[in-house]
C-alpha cells in the first residue's frame, strides 16, 4: 500500500489545492485501497496487486471526468526537478552548522568590548597597568576578526544551496513527510533554545547587581559589565542557532508550490502566519527588535527594575497583531 499511496500523491501533486481536488484524491485513494485489498484476498502477491491497481487507476486523465476534476487538469503546474531526500538531509545539516557558526561569530562580536573593559579595570587597580590596556584593545580586534571569519564561513556554507531560491525544484511526498516529521520533533527544542536565549538576555543584569551589592568597587563593576555582554552573547547565539535549523526545514518544505496539493503534504508547509505581507515581514524581526530596545534602554538608564516590563508589553502587542492579521493553518484569517 505504501507504493500505491506514493503513486497517488505523485498523480495529484501538481493539481490545484482545492476542496474538489482533495475530495477526488480521497475518493480515488479509497477505490485503490479497496481494489488492492480485494486482489490480496484473491491470493495475489503484493507486487501483483500493486501493479494491477496502478494499471487500472493510474491514468488520472482518464478518471478526471468521473472524479469531477476535469476542469482542474489544465491548471497543473509544471513540475520541477526532484530534490532528493538525501540532498534535503545534507541541506539541513549544512544550514544547521552554518547557523551555529554564525551564532558563535555574533557571540564574538558582542563580547569584543569585554577585553578593553577588563583591561581598563585591571589598569586602574594597578595590576600590570602597562600591559593590561594594550592587551584588552588587542582582544577587541581579535574577537572582531574571529566574528568576521566565522560569519564568512557560515555564509559560504549557506551559499552552497542558494540555487534552490531560484526555483525549479520540488520534493516528493516521502521527503516532505520525513522533513515535516523532523521539523515537528524539533519544535520543542527550538522553543526551548529560544526561551533560554531570551532568559539570558533578560537576566543579563543579574551579575552586575550581585557583584556590586554592598561593594561598588570599580573592578567588580567592570566584571559585572563584562558578564552582561557574555550573557547577551550566549542568548543571541542560542536564538540564531535554533532559528537557522528551522529555516532549513522551511526552505526544503517551501520548494513545493503552496497552491498545489504537493504544497500541502505536511502542516509545516502551510505556516503563513499573517494575512498581510508587510505585517509578516515586520513580525519576522519583532522579537530581535524588542530585545534591542530592552538592552538599549537598560544600558542608557540602568533602570533594570523597570525595563523588564518591555517583555510583557511586547507579548500583549504580538497577541493583538495576531488577532487582527493572523491566519489559521488552512490559510484562512482568524477574524
Amino acid at each position: 500500500m505504501e507504493t500505491i499511496r506514493n503513486y497517488l500523491e505523485s498523480m495529484f501533486a501538481q493539481l490545484s489545492n482545492t476542496p474538489e481536488v482533495w475530495n477526488a484524491k480521497n475518493e480515488l485513494s479509497q477505490m485503490m485501497e479497496d481494489k488492492y485489498n480485494e486482489l490480496r484476498a484473491q491470493g495475489k502477491s503484493d507486487n501483483e496487486a500493486v501493479g494491477i491497481v496502478i494499471s487500472e487507476f493510474g491514468n488520472l486523465d482518464e478518471l478526471a471526468e468521473s472524479l469531477g476534476i476535469q476542469r482542474f487538469m489544465g491548471q497543473q503546474v509544471e513540475q520541477g526537478k526532484i530534490f532528493e531526500e538525501s540532498e534535503a538531509k545534507k541541506l539541513i545539516r549544512d544550514m544547521s552548522r552554518a547557523a551555529l557558526i554564525r551564532g558563535i561569530g555574533i557571540f564574538f562580536f558582542i563580547i569584543c568590548c569585554v577585553g578593553p573593559i577588563i583591561g581598563c579595570a585591571i589598569g586602574d587597580e594597578g595590576f600590570g597597568e602597562t600591559m593590561a590596556e594594550p592587551m584588552g584593545v588587542a582582544s577587541l580586534f581579535i574577537f572582531i576578526a574571529l566574528g568576521v571569519g566565522l560569519c564568512i564561513v557560515a555564509g559560504t556554507m549557506d551559499s552552497k544551496w542558494s540555487f534552490l531560491k531560484k526555483g525549479g525544484y520540488r520534493i516528493d511526498y516521502q521527503t516532505a513527510e520525513e522533513v515535516g516529521r523532523q521539523m515537528e520533533n524539533y519544535r520543542m527544542t527550538n522553543s526551548l533554545m529560544k526561551a533560554i536565549g531570551v532568559a539570558f538576555c533578560v537576566l543579563c543584569c543579574v551579575p552586575v547587581i550581585v557583584m556590586t551589592y554592598g561593594d561598588n568597587s570599580n573592578m567588580k563593576g567592570c566584571l559585572g559589565g563584562a558578564a552582561i555582554f557574555f550573557m547577551v552573547g550566549i542568548g543571541v547565539m542560542l536564538m540564531v542557532a535554533s532559528s537557522g535549523r528551522m529555516a532549513a526545514f522551511r526552505l526544503v518544505l517551501g520548494l513545493n508550490d503552496k497552491s498545489t496539493i504537493a504544497g500541502s503534504y505536511v502542516p509545516g508547509q502551510q505556516e503563513n502566519k499573517y494575512s498581510n505581507e508587510t505585517v509578516a515581514k515586520l513580525m519576522s524581526v519583532y522579537w530581535p527588535t524588542v530585545t534591542a530596545v530592552f538592552l538599549i534602554y537598560s544600558f542608557l538608564t540602568f533602570h533594570w527594575w523597570k525595563s523588564w516590563i518591555i517583555w510583557p508589553i511586547a507579548a500583549v502587542i504580538q497577541a493583538v497583531i495576531n488577532s487582527f492579521y493572523g491566519v489559521n493553518n488552512q490559510g484562512g484569517e482568524r477574524r
